[in-house]
């Protein structure tokens, strides 16, 4: 058997589909990042801190020091490993690296190849595999002599690389090494981080998953960037407590706070009604661009409780409805002087809007729900409502959707 045997078949089918896909090796980065929060989630030692490719594809370093380097092959369904693989003695290139740089047999690493190919029943590798029996006395013997079948570069790099190693340490550095196979592949790391969050309530585990792995993906391109410190166990688990906490009574998850609408904002040109209805008491640009956005949020939010089913019944309608009575008395109060002139009617409108951004912040849906967006979003909402808006902000506003377009109210 040659070395590249193991890997051949599937480099051609990509090959024969376009010889610049690369989609295999973005479903790598992403399997890589996935499986990090996986592995990290399932650590007793909450001190245990992870990096993402330093020493190799996944690091775990533990409170001790001792460091587990992961190597990460994601491969299609039905593969097989053999003695000979490229993806082990890829890996064992790498970890020879390692394990010379950081003083062999005084070194404290451990090394695994995690992959979703099965190891082949009569392979050498199966004497890496955790429930193994222990490996035979001549073992690394034998697998060097299966290495000296092959000539190809890489297997020349591995064997002058082990050259300056005696028996001693060739052994010690084959007993470090195990082979995870039939690992998770990349949809069902999913259920398995899910299978994690024991503590949230059981419909909110797909969307705490969901936002956790959004908050994860991240903080690993940081890591990898090298823009921030290792991950530790504990601050993947002060996130999840964070978000699981936002599904109790006094919160609500929040995740529209910074988001943008992909089209843009265009305050210039937008015609729908909550914007027109600003246009009428003369808020500039600027202003027109808020409203915009927090009500785009505020859409989006509400959708999001909607779909995760985290609102009591009837609780939307409820703070709507307290929205638009809160709305009548300010309405009422800045409408107290009369409004004999068109300078008094667009000042009312102004000290109305004025209240609804600024001075109506007690009006949340939850008593811990303080996000302005939320409550600016939902006065724009209700002033958007067709044929006529539950709230309005110029006193006149009725009479304007009644009047003809191109005529003179």
């Amino acid at each position: 058997m040659r070395l590249a045997d193991g890997y051949k078949g599937e480099r051609d089918v990509v090959t024969k589909t376009d010889k610049y896909a690369a989609g295999e090796q973005g479903l790598g980065y992403v399997y890589q990042i996935r499986f990090a929060l996986a592995h990290l989630m399932r650590q007793d030692d909450e001190s245990s801190f992870l990096l993402i490719e330093a020493d190799d594809d996944v690091q775990v370093k533990d409170v001790n020091g001792k460091d587990k380097l992961i190597s990460l092959k994601h491969k299609k369904e039905g593969e097989t490993v053999g003695t000979l693989s490229v993806d082990f003695w890829k890996s064992v290139r790498i970890w020879l690296d390692r394990y010379k740089r950081d003083g062999k047999l005084a070194c404290s690493h451990a090394y695994c190849m995690a992959t979703t190919a099965r190891v082949g029943p009569n392979s050498m590798l199966k004497h890496f595999q955790a429930d193994a029996e222990p490996q035979p006395a001549d073992f690394a013997a034998k697998l060097l002599a299966e290495l000296q079948n092959s000539s190809t570069e890489l297997t020349t790099e591995i064997k002058a690389s082990m050259a300056d190693l005696s028996d001693t340490e060739l052994g010690d550095f084959f007993s470090r090494i195990v082979i995870a196979d039939c690992s998770l592949r990349i949809n069902e790391l999913e259920a398995a981080v899910a299978s994690q969050l024991k503590s949230v309530i059981p419909k909110f585990r797909t969307d705490v998953r969901e936002r956790l792995e959004g908050w994860w993906f991240g903080q690993a391109i940081e890591l990898i960037r090298k823009k921030r410190a290792p991950i530790t166990s504990s601050e993947v688990w002060l996130m999840v407590s964070s978000i699981s906490n936002q599904y109790h009574d006094e919160r609500l998850p929040v995740t529209f706070e910074e988001e943008v609408p992909p089209e843009g904002v265009d305050p210039l040109n937008d015609s729908r009604q909550f914007v027109q209805q600003l246009r009428s008491i003369s808020i500039d640009t600027v202003g027109l661009e808020m409203a915009i956005l927090d009500f785009y949020r505020a859409v989006s939010q509400r959708s999001h409780w909607a779909r995760v089913d985290v609102l009591l019944g009837g609780e939307m309608k409820r703070f709507e409805a307290r929205l638009v009575e809160e709305w009548k008395r300010a309405k009422s109060w800045v409408s107290i002087k009369g409004l004999s002139t068109d300078a008094q009617v667009l000042e009312a409108g102004q000290l109305l809007y004025q209240w609804a951004e600024n001075e109506s912040r007690h009006l949340q849906i939850r008593k811990q729900v303080t996000e302005d967006f939320i409550r600016r979003g939902s006065f724009h909402i209700l002033a958007d409502e067709k044929p006529e808006p539950r709230v309005y902000w110029h006193p006149k506003f009725l009479d304007m959707l009644k009047t003809p377009v191109g005529a003179v109210p």
